[in-house]
């Protein structure tokens, strides 16, 4: 099959493709089938075929296109994915009281800046929060100050910081290379 019989196919394909109890596939079920195709053939005829680059591939790109277009205003596809429940204040104070957020140990400094402020994945990026609280909390944080302090920011004290983390850098020059040395504890 040459990549012109290719590309009809692929276009029928696209635009009739059904499940077994006869709904449509939402957008990404199609982009994914579209993708998994593509993958095939490179796998099976060790070819340069690109469904999403070649020229002769573009009308099927266009079905591709005007399917997931057509999909999505029906609404198939738009909440597909599973998303988490919001974090409530009291849960969260919860997670600081048992010690699984805070700043008393590396773990916990880690885990907590990452649940302040949030991955770049769908499942961490749920948790919302307006950018002036989360930037108050995670100041706080690295101030040790608890959620449950009651004041909104305040300055830490020198002795503080100074538990919270220590940088030591040590500098090594020899006549052909310099060689930088960076600790870093908490």
């Amino acid at each position: 099959m040459d990549k012109t019989e290719l590309s009809t196919s692929l276009q029928y394909f696209i635009a009739e493709a059904k499940k077994k109890d006869g709904g449509t596939y939402p957008s990404n079920s199609i982009y994914d089938l579209f993708s998994s195709i593509q993958g095939y053939i490179r796998h099976q005829k060790s070819s340069s075929i690109n469904f999403f680059t070649d020229p002769e591939f573009l009308r099927a790109r266009q079905v591709l296109d005007a399917v997931m277009k057509e999909r999505a205003t029906e609404g198939l596809g738009a909440n597909t994915r599973k998303q988490a429940d919001v974090i409530s204040v009291d849960e969260e104070t919860s997670l600081y009281d048992k010690g699984i957020l805070g700043v008393d140990n590396p773990q916990q400094l880690l885990d907590t800046l990452l649940y302040l402020c949030g991955h770049r994945c769908n499942a961490v990026r749920v948790y919302k929060r307006t950018s002036a609280d989360q930037q108050i909390q995670a100041s706080n944080i690295l101030y040790g100050l608890g959620p449950s302090d009651g004041s909104k920011k305040a300055k830490p004290s020198a002795a503080r910081m100074h538990q919270l983390a220590v940088l030591r850098l040590n500098v090594q020059q020899t006549s052909d290379k310099k060689t930088v040395t960076c600790n870093f504890s908490l």
